[in-house]
């Protein structure tokens, strides 16, 4: 995984300087006050993450998940940085050797003789339009004989600024407002939404099947029970088990004449219902505490699995009522149906009984048309059977 832009800069700065020793005068200025520039823009870009993270809590990427704000808080990590920003050895401070029998001291007033008018240069060439401020600041460094402590001084003030606003942060993660649980719980939820309506949409493939009822129930259970192995199997509910004893688990057992069930289905009975409110709605903030403190070790997918179970189980369940009461109806239809012809039956049955006691009547049959006549005058008798 590729590291943060906060973790590599704050890396990169804490060794700036490791490899320092001395350097010519206003070069080692210029040096020192850029990497205090350095420590200053780092510390407006934590102060940066730290405004974002008061308004939507981190979900445990980026510089929440690689950056140990307690270990990169604490001053000691520093202590190269600043001891050797704040040595005052230079190049100006003592004679060199020309090995010619001469030293740098009996040629003073030569050495930084080219370096304004060399610098203009430069800043001319570069088209840099306000070479003119440059060239006098570097003057100014120049004849500055602070020396190099004053500027050793300013990166240690400057670290002590990065330092209590990684400090900040630190206190912050460890104690975020009450307040921002109340959105966390739907900002993650917004993660997952590609997955969710998937999932929806799934249900909606299987009710527009052409099937029947009975297998689209069935179908939607193995959905059902894919959902529930998949939050089972994420370990999401693991820690939150661990609040109950073996004598939760046996009362459950007892009060709801479940025996036959383990342990482990148990526990995530209890912990599914614990997650309810009074009025049967999930408590929200309780599982985006949970989450929060548990986002740098869950994976995406883990939390995934419970958002799916959480949005998705409600919709099969509701789908498997309406395909039931369906079927439900059918069947009562069918059983009605059947009762009727059965009392068509009786009641054929008792007409023929009724006819065959009926005593026998010599019919003189004159001609066909009177016979077809005699004929239907009996087929009236019989009712008709409803058609299915």
């Amino acid at each position: 995984m590729d590291k943060s832009v906060h973790l590599v800069t704050l890396e990169k700065l804490k060794t700036a300087l490791s490899s320092f020793d001395m350097s010519f005068g206003v070069s080692n200025k210029l040096f020192r006050l850029a990497i205090v520039s350095e420590i200053l823009d780092t510390t407006c870009l934590f102060e940066q993450l730290l405004e974002s993270w008061k308004q939507r809590l981190p979900f445990g990427e980026g510089p929440d998940a690689d950056v140990d704000f307690d270990y990169w808080k604490d001053m000691s990590i520093w202590s190269e940085l600043q001891s050797n920003a704040q040595q005052n050895v230079c190049i100006d401070n003592y004679p060199l050797d020309m090995g010619n029998g001469l030293s740098s001291e009996d040629l003073r007033g030569k050495r930084r003789k080219t370096y304004a008018k060399n610098l203009k240069t430069a800043l001319k060439s570069a088209r840099y339009a306000d070479s003119a401020n440059v060239v006098e600041f570097a003057k100014l460094l120049g004849e500055n004989n602070s020396g190099m402590m004053t500027f050793g001084n300013m990166v240690f003030s400057a670290t002590h600024s990065l330092h209590s606003v990684l400090g900040k942060i630190q206190d912050f993660l460890n104690n975020p407002p009450e307040e921002l649980f109340q959105s966390y719980y739907e900002q993650q939820k917004d993660r997952f939404s590609d997955e969710i309506n998937l999932a929806l949409q799934k249900t909606k493939d299987i009710m527009r099947e052409s099937i029947t009822e009975k297998r689209k129930i069935n179908r939607l259970k193995g959905m059902f029970d894919g959902i529930v192995d998949a939050l089972r199997e994420s370990d999401f509910l693991n820690d939150l088990k661990k609040a109950y004893t073996h004598y939760d688990v046996e009362d459950y057992r007892d009060d709801n004449n479940c025996h036959e069930l383990s342990d482990d289905i148990v526990l995530e009975r209890l912990v599914l219902e614990d997650l309810l409110t009074d009025d049967m709605q999930l408590d929200r903030k309780r599982i985006a505490k949970h989450i929060y403190e548990h986002r740098k070790t869950m994976s995406r997918e883990t939390i995934a699995s419970f958002y799916i179970y959480a949005e998705v189980i409600p919709e099969i369940k509701r789908l498997l009522n309406v395909l039931k009461e369906y079927d439900t109806k059918n069947d009562a239809k069918d059983e009605k149906h059947e009762s009727t012809i059965i009392e068509a039956i009786h009641e054929q049955t008792a007409i023929l009984k009724e006819i065959a006691a009926r005593p026998t009547v010599q019919i003189n049959v004159k001609s066909g048309a009177q016979a077809q006549i005699s004929e239907q005058g009996i087929i009236n008798h019989y009712p008709q059977l409803p058609n299915k």
